[in-house]
């Protein structure tokens, strides 16, 4: 998840929007953007597809407001 507001999500793997360091990550990477409602990262969302060609950009719905804590990935339980 990418933040554009400087306001992590706690709970959440988040990195600050920074082009360079995004670039950098494999081909193919998934980017969610995100903002405080969702509107400014939705808006901004052929900016971002056309500076990340090679990677799927998608604008989280609702922004960070709308994230729950319980949204996340776990790793697997092996016992």
């Amino acid at each position: 998840m990418v933040d554009t507001i400087l306001a992590p999500i706690e709970k959440a793997d988040t990195v600050t929007y920074n082009p360079y360091e995004l670039k950098q990550c494999p081909k193919g990477s998934v980017f969610v953007f995100y903002c405080d409602t969702g509107k400014a990262t939705l808006e901004r969302l052929k900016e971002y597809k056309e500076r990340f060609p090679e990677h799927h950009c998608i604008s989280l719905k609702g922004g960070r407001g709308y994230w729950r804590k319980n949204m996340m990935l776990l790793e697997s339980d092996e016992s």
